[in-house]
């Protein structure tokens, strides 16, 4: 009678400390998690593997305990994982088994979340992804379970080590569509946002209309309002480019004051932007056309610009004349149907939630397909970015060379703080009343209209003001420490060695 081949999954041959007599230990049977610390960590590993000597190999090995749990961080930490295993055929001196991926015959990995004593797996089905239970038998396989690969290196004994790279801070596990982020709006989040959120919108306020609305804009110093103005109009030319590409076009060309590929809610975002007046004369299309022909000369490094000579002295933004309501809401009409995700911070790992690693062997042309699961790796959880313990990784900031007016726009929002609805009542209680910011008021502590608040900065611009602030609070301290001399030093450096030789 014909019997159905049998196989296991090992851990690799390099941690065999006693051969075969390893067979008698839990950890046998299990994929092994490695850690390693460098960016370079497949060259360390690939080293490791090769090595005569399996001591580096093994002191990569993830261990935990109840007392140690096994927690693994991102990349961002300067930590990356990889899980280690090795297939092998259930006869005597457990030979490898040959993956032969002509007959597609395949190997990979699935990560299972376990809640309690209940084991899920990750499930993409198409656009939707989720975690389902696994059932009665947690070595199976489910259907359209996230497949992750696994790769063969030589080892130092001839064996054959599959690897695989651990995605400690995959995004598919916390993005959230846009469309996913409006269902979830109630009560008066909805009535804060009847249009529902639409992150173009966002951008459009936070680059534009904003600024108007609060009038930042005013600073006292010549030629300040226009200038500044005059850059709040490249923003607004930019975000045309960017999410209303006709609209751009008709604004490139002076003389065109329609186009032929704009749509009609899109031609309506013209005709609005010719009955908007910006202060000193033209209409706020005119004015984003005479911006957009010196684009070339607002941008470029340097020094900042007489606004006078280029023509724009008397632009005024600040009057209030510009309907930005009515400009958001011409602007959502011509918008396309909003597709993209947002990525939510992860707040932190449940106390009862872990994880662990299973490896699969396929043959598909059996009847019926052989799987062949491995036993659970050793349990873990995963790390947040802001995770107390993680690891430092050195940080190298390079300040902006550029700090003129031209130059500071150009630096993105890309710093988001999820602010609560009582935050934000501090923040708005800070501007003119700084005395008062030490006391509440009866409503601060509630955040009853379940509203919160995402606010984008430029990431450049606060770490100038924060480079600032350190330089002041140091020599003022200095009084009293005199830790000036140990504070910082600062190496000169050839600029053809940071621009590269010519």
């Amino acid at each position: 009678m014909f019997q159905r081949e049998a196989f296991d999954w090992l851990k690799p041959s390099p941690l065999w400390d006693a051969g075969l007599s390893e067979a008698r230990r839990v950890d046998f049977f299990q994929p092994q998690v490695l850690e390693f610390d460098g960016d370079d960590f497949l060259n360390a590993f690939r080293t490791a593997a090769a090595a005569a000597d399996p001591a580096q190999f093994k002191a990569a090995v993830c261990t935990s305990t109840a007392d140690n749990p096994l927690k693994l961080f991102q990349p961002a930490h300067g930590r990356f994982y990889l899980v280690t295993a090795a297939l092998s055929c259930r006869q005597h001196g457990f030979p490898e088994r040959e993956i032969d991926f002509t007959e597609q015959e395949s190997v990979f990995f699935v990560i299972r979340k376990f809640v309690g004593n209940v084991e899920f797996a990750w499930i993409i089905n198409g656009s939707n992804k989720s975690w389902q239970p696994v059932g009665a038998d947690p070595r199976q396989l489910l259907d359209n379970e996230e497949r992750l690969p696994l790769n063969k290196t030589p080892g130092s004994d001839g064996r054959s080590i599959l690897v695989g790279y651990i995605p400690t801070a995959s995004v598919d596990v916390y993005s959230v569509s846009v469309q996913a982020l409006n269902a979830a709006l109630d009560g008066d989040e909805k009535a804060h946002f009847p249009n529902g959120i639409d992150l173009r919108i966002e951008e459009l306020e936070a680059r534009f209309t904003t600024p108007l609305k609060k009038q930042t804009a005013e600073i006292q110093r010549p030629g300040a309002t226009a200038q500044i103005s005059v850059y709040l109009l490249l923003d607004l030319l930019d975000f045309f480019d960017t999410y209303l590409p006709a609209v751009g076009a008709v604004l490139a060309d002076p003389a065109a004051p329609s186009g032929t590929s704009a749509s009609p809610a899109e031609q309506q975002v013209v005709t609005f932007l010719a009955a908007q007046t910006v202060g000193g004369g033209p209409t706020l299309d005119q004015a984003l056309r005479a911006v957009g022909a010196k684009r070339d000369l607002l941008t470029a490094p340097g020094d900042d610009l007489d606004m006078a000579a280029l023509g724009f002295g008397t632009y005024d933004l600040t009057g209030g004349s510009i309907d930005t309501t009515g400009l958001e809401a011409a602007v959502l009409k011509a918008l396309p149907p909003d597709n993209s995700a947002v990525v939510l911070p992860r707040q932190g790992p449940s106390t009862d939630e872990t994880y662990a690693i299973r490896c699969v062997y396929e043959r598909p042309q059996c009847s019926p397909p052989l799987r062949v699961v491995s036993q659970r790796s050793v349990t873990f959880s995963l790390a947040t970015f802001f995770d107390s313990d993680a690891p430092a990784r050195p940080v190298r900031i390079v300040m902006p060379t550029d700090v003129s007016l031209a130059g500071i726009r150009k630096f993105k929002k890309n710093v988001n703080f999820l602010i609560s609805g009582s935050l934000q009542k501090k923040i708005n209680m800070v501007s003119g009343n700084e005395r008062k910011l030490l006391q509440d008021p009866p409503s601060v502590g509630s955040d009853s209209n379940g509203l919160a608040w995402m606010c984008s900065f430029s990431f450049q611009i606060i770490f100038i003001v924060a480079f600032f602030l350190l330089l002041m609070f140091v020599i003022i301290l200095n009084i009293a420490f005199w830790w000036i001399a140990f504070f910082r030093i600062c190496l000169p450096i050839p600029k053809k060695l940071l621009l590269g030789s010519s």
